[in-house]
Order: structure tokens, then C-alpha cells, then sequence
């Protein structure tokens, strides 16, 4: 997993069954950002708690930090921090 995330600069862990991951997901295609996609499974559940805190899909990883799920966890969520700006702002950094 943390192969992943430093191999990438922005990494989307998510479900395809999983409506908030398809929001983050589309969010980040209509902001023309591209992004690693990798389908969690059971095991990997255990690798996200010990790097986040969470379970819970998306997470999404920006240049390595977590910048949280859809709405909300990390640095506020992928939709209010691709709205504010901040996930391109990490981008060009």
C-alpha cells in the first residue's frame, strides 16, 4: 500500500459498490486529475487503520498525505478541498 502512495501523486482506495467513492472519483476525473485507483479488499482494511484511523472508503492520498474520503477526514475531504483549490495547489507543489 505504501508502495502505492509514494509511487503516485494521488491515490484513491475505494469500492466500486461504494457511492461516495464513485463522488470522489468522479470529482477527480471532472478535475482532469489523475489518479491511482485501487480496489480495497478485507486485507488491506487493516493496512488503512494503521496509516488513517479509518476503514472507511475512499481515501485518498495526495503526494503522499491523506487529504480523507469524500466529504470529510484528513485535511477536510476530497470534494471541499478540490472546490477550495487546495488538492491542485498540492499538485503543483
Amino acid at each position: 500500500m505504501q508502495k502505492e502512495i509514494d509511487a503516485n501523486d494521488v491515490v484513491v482506495f475505494a469500492n466500486d459498490w461504494c457511492p461516495f467513492c464513485k463522488k470522489a472519483v468522479e470529482a477527480l476525473k471532472t478535475a482532469e486529475i489523475d489518479f491511482k485507483y485501487i480496489e480495497v479488499d478485507g486485507g488491506m482494511k487493516s493496512e488503512l487503520l494503521a496509516k488513517t484511523g479509518k476503514t472507511s472508503v475512499p481515501q485518498v492520498f495526495v503526494k503522499g498525505q491523506f487529504v480523507g474520503g469524500c466529504n470529510d477526514g484528513g485535511m477536510g475531504g476530497t470534494l471541499p478541498l478540490l472546490r477550495n483549490g487546495k488538492i491542485q495547489e498540492m499538485l503543483k507543489a
